[in-house]
């Protein structure tokens, strides 16, 4: 038994520890959740790039060269 549990009933350690756990399991959620979001947004702006250098590439097949400010 650890100094921070001197006096606690067994059922008071347990309850605590069930407490503790579940904040981590929500705060690892929680961080799933962020990086998914980060992700989708990272791929979304990485498409629209690509769509950009596509319209650009076929405008210069045409002959056409524009920079967009």
């Amino acid at each position: 038994m650890s100094f921070a549990n001197w006096g606690k009933t067994k059922e008071q350690i347990e309850e605590e520890k069930a407490e503790t756990e579940k904040f981590h399991r929500e705060i690892r959620e929680d961080l799933k959740a962020h990086s998914r979001k980060l992700h989708e947004e990272n791929m979304e702006r990485m498409r629209k790039s690509s769509e950009k250098q596509l319209k650009q590439w076929r405008l210069a097949q045409k002959g056409i060269y524009y920079e967009e400010f």
